[in-house]
């Protein structure tokens, strides 16, 4: 467990690997066929790496963070062999999506890891502290995490029987993506900000019915990636209804806890990174609201897809993950800088998404725009490694105020 910090350093590095992938897919259409290599295999291996690579590692560092007793009992799969089993499984799952794609090798060690995630839900199921508010729905992330599964699982018979590329063959592959965007990833780090607010004296309340109800819009929300199948009107009510239910929910524990809400921050950045977090998330929702009376101008527009995802994956989960590190870990004003500037040049990038769907843009400057624009997250998050590596042992820049705030049990 004394390890975690260092295990933080090699999930940042593989978030840096991650966008360097964003970078040649970005490059590709630039490259005028200059380039051989399969944009497939390129796209799945870098959505992999940002699925289990970035995002999986980071919230099963931050759980062991927070709930160091579900290791303590283990004697067989200690925390430490835990870990090292996910990043073999990752760096085989890579070479093998790299160079042949969804196929045996690739298959085999996504479910190795899928098996071990499996034991390190139990063994929190078991172990972690009920006690704790984000207990109940970090399990819930777990459960969602395991679902997920059901998708990718489904692809090899799929394929088998002549499926790929159907409707059925998508829809499998849109399981797996919502349920871990949409489910594991938002649910974990809305368990692991409770935990940490409770422990700064923020007592944000969100009853359990609130709770379920949101575990049931979520899955009712996985209505909206059908809507390109056009199966029936009523897939497009109940994207409409669970949109609804989520920004409901959303405003209901807003009032609700918005005087414990109202925290006079001491250092600014950490406030900016919430609110922009927080709007970010709101613009989520009304994407979700929106989405079914326009299916045919979304699933059309690979560029709308990608904000969509995007919006989840780098504009609310990823900057929570760095704050995390930043607050147990970095503790420094340079590193909270940087995530609200990737924030900030995440929106920009968004912004050329959107404007290319309006025609505003020629075709290879929508290429070129999102070239640059995905270039300079590339070197914000390479600041974020350097800031994380070197700023305390080698050049001491951690600031004694967050300490202080820490101390005084405020953000």
């Amino acid at each position: 467990m004394n390890n975690i910090k260092k295990y933080i350093n090699v999930t940042l590095i593989l978030f840096l690997i991650t966008s360097i992938f964003s970078l040649i897919l970005r490059y590709i259409p630039l490259a005028d066929g200059d380039l051989e290599w399969n944009y497939q295999h390129i796209l799945q291996t870098h959505s992999h790496l940002a699925f289990l690579g970035w995002v999986f590692n980071c919230i099963f560092l931050l759980i062991a963070h927070q709930y160091p007793n579900i290791f303590k009992k283990s004697k067989i799969l200690s925390f430490d062999l835990l870990f090292i089993i996910f990043q073999i499984s990752i760096l085989f799952i890579s070479i093998g999506l790299m160079i042949w794609g969804y196929k045996v090798l690739a298959i085999t060690f996504l479910s190795i890891h899928s098996l071990f995630t499996i034991i390190f839900a139990v063994k929190f199921f078991k172990y972690s502290d009920k006690n704790l508010v984000g207990t109940y729905i970090l399990k819930l992330a777990l459960i969602l995490m395991g679902l997920s599964y059901i998708g990718t699982l489904a692809l090899g018979p799929l394929s088998a029987n002549g499926l790929k590329g159907s409707n059925y063959y998508n829809s499998a592959i849109y399981f797996y993506m919502h349920f871990q965007y949409n489910g594991f990833f938002l649910l974990a780090v809305v368990g692991l900000l409770l935990n940490f607010c409770k422990n700064i004296n923020i007592d944000i309340v969100i009853s359990k019915n609130q709770i379920n109800l949101f575990l049931l819009s979520i899955i009712l929300t996985y209505s909206i990636s059908l809507l390109f199948a056009k199966i029936s009107w009523i897939i497009s009510l109940l994207a409409v209804l669970s949109s609804l239910l989520q920004i409901y929910l959303f405003l209901d524990i807003y009032i609700k806890n918005k005087n414990s809400l109202k925290i006079r921050f001491q250092d600014s950045q950490s406030k900016f990174i919430i609110q922009l977090v927080l709007f970010l998330f709101i613009i989520k929702l009304l994407a979700q609201l929106f989405s079914p009376f326009i299916p045919d101008s979304v699933s059309s527009n690979r560029n709308m897809i990608i904000v969509f995802l995007h919006l989840n994956f780098l504009g609310i989960i990823s900057p929570m993950l760095l704050y995390f590190i930043d607050v147990y870990f970095v503790r420094s004003v340079i590193f909270r800088n940087f995530i609200l500037a990737f924030i900030v040049a995440f929106i920009l990038n968004e912004i050329s998404l959107v404007l290319s769907y309006f025609n505003i843009f020629k075709q290879y400057e929508i290429y070129y725009s999102n070239f640059i624009s995905t270039a300079l997250l590339f070197l914000l998050i390479l600041n974020l490694n350097i800031i994380n590596l070197f700023e305390k042992s080698k050049y001491n820049l951690s600031i004694s105020i967050w300490n202080n705030q820490l101390n005084n049990k405020q953000i």
